[in-house]
């Protein structure tokens, strides 16, 4: 009786999570993919807003490289916008952690899974030991990261 009750209490919370547009559910692919969010994309004066054909507010992505290389705490914010989307494709955030203690420091990319609106797969949520920029090839680099060793965070500029 009592897995009868809890079973009932779980199918409930999670029909009232669904029907408030709280839930997420799972595609064929394994994939979660969002309930539509009604709510509009108000980026904050500080992102770094990627579109098709620009990128703003690098400087901060500049700053955040140099701060998090030097040992520095901080955060920043990576928006990208595609396909003239109202409502961004991927957001990001980065976090550049130190371990005065042990003396390491690392970047930490997470991502706001409710932006995903074509279902790609873009940069996993991980750990990287920093952020670098690689004129050669064009981008800003996240280096050794947990699941891959170099990851393309973002071009240095676009046309």
């Amino acid at each position: 009786m009592k897995l009868y009750i809890r079973l009932l209490s779980t199918i409930s919370i999670c029909f009232i999570l669904l029907g408030c547009g709280q839930g997420s559910l799972t595609s064929d692919s394994g994939q979660q993919v969002d309930i539509e969010n009604d709510e509009a994309f108000t980026p904050l004066d500080t992102d770094i807003i990627q579109t098709n054909t620009s990128t703003k507010n690098v400087e901060v992505m500049e700053q955040f490289v140099a701060d998090s290389n030097a040992g520095q705490e901080g955060e920043v914010r990576y928006v990208i916008f595609e396909n003239d989307h109202s409502q961004p494709t991927a957001v990001y955030t980065l976090k550049s952690r130190v371990d005065h203690d042990a003396h390491q420091q690392c970047v930490e990319i997470s991502r706001d899974w409710s932006y995903d609106l074509d279902g790609k797969r873009y940069i996993e949520p991980q750990q990287c030991s920093n952020v670098s920029k690689d004129l050669e090839h064009g981008y800003y680099v996240l280096n050794k990261c947990f699941h891959q060793w170099e990851i393309d965070l973002m071009p240095i500029s676009l046309p």
